[in-house]
């Protein structure tokens, strides 16, 4: 693979891989990967995407739940009514 020398995927700074970041290879006294792995390690623009799809989920499911409740009590009500409609209609006068 020639001219592909350092390109195997493993550099630190900036990657947007879904991998673990680990220390293993950081040489802490280097201040430049210091730098980028605490880089790294503060980033969190995965996990605000992810939450984000979390948040909107869950509002979806309130909004179901919401639905259904809504609709099961529309249910409710009509069974009531038409109940009483057919109570009236039997009732014998005196």
């Amino acid at each position: 693979m020639d001219g592909m020398d350092g390109m195997d995927g493993d550099s630190m700074g900036g990657s947007t891989q879904m991998v673990p970041l680990s220390a293993d290879g950081v040489d802490f006294t280097n201040a430049t990967q210091a730098t980028d792995f605490l880089g790294d390690l503060l980033d969190d623009t995965i996990l605000q995407v992810i939450g984000n799809d979390y948040a909107q989920y869950f509002w979806y499911g309130v909004v179901v739940v919401i639905g259904i409740a809504a609709v099961l009590n529309f249910f409710t009500i009509l069974l009531h009514r038409s109940r009483l409609v057919a109570f009236e209609g039997h009732q014998t006068s005196w």
